[in-house]
């Protein structure tokens, strides 16, 4: 074959691929009502950014996802950690109405975060735990983070 052979090198020029941004809003403009919504739509790498607005809902973040908040409240209903992540970042949210209740939620009754995660520009206040899971370590009860730590 003439031009394929010793010392000729063939390129394949692949696209990279690109993160999304999806937007979560209130009013049915976004991409989403709902953060788990919003979340459910993103991959790795992906963004989902939150208007304004008080969502009444628990979140998990289990992918490498950047969860952005613009003067949004993510309010739990006190049945658990309002938000759970194992990867990813979470910022700019106000976080209240969680519960540490059930064993294994520790302190962690607004944040529960293990893992590779960033936490920036949060407000995490008005978290309760259940007295059965009180213990000198777990206050305050907003946030617990635990690093996971692999060999």
């Amino acid at each position: 074959m003439a031009g394929v052979g010793r010392g000729r090198r063939l390129m394949l020029l692949v696209p990279a691929a690109f993160a999304a941004t999806y937007t979560v809003d209130t009013d049915g403009e976004g991409d989403a009502t709902t953060i788990a919504g919003g979340l459910a739509l993103a991959t790795d790498g992906d963004t989902v950014e939150v208007g304004p607005g008080t969502y009444v809902e628990y979140v998990t973040i289990e992918h490498d996802v950047h969860l952005v908040g613009t003067d949004a409240t993510i309010l739990g209903t006190g049945a658990g950690p309002v938000v759970r992540m194992t990867a990813g970042s979470l910022s700019g949210f106000s976080i209240s109405g969680g519960a540490a209740t059930a064993e294994g939620d520790d302190a962690g009754g607004g944040v529960r975060a293990e893992g590779d995660v960033t936490l920036g520009d949060l407000v995490v206040t008005g978290n309760t735990r259940s007295e059965e899971h009180t213990s000198e370590l777990q206050s305050p009860c907003n946030l617990v983070c635990r690093l996971l730590l692999e060999k």
